[in-house]
C-alpha cells in the first residue's frame, strides 16, 4: 500500500466517525 492511500482512509475514516458523532450531539434529528 502507498502512505497515500493509508492517509486518504484514515482521514475518511475520521470524517465519518467525527460526523456521526455531531449528528448524535446535534440530537440527530437534523441530520
Amino acid at each position: 500500500m502507498l502512505s497515500n492511500e493509508i492517509t486518504v482512509l484514515r482521514y475518511r475514516t475520521l470524517n465519518a466517525v467525527f460526523g456521526y458523532a455531531l449528528a448524535l450531539r446535534g440530537g440527530g434529528s437534523g441530520a
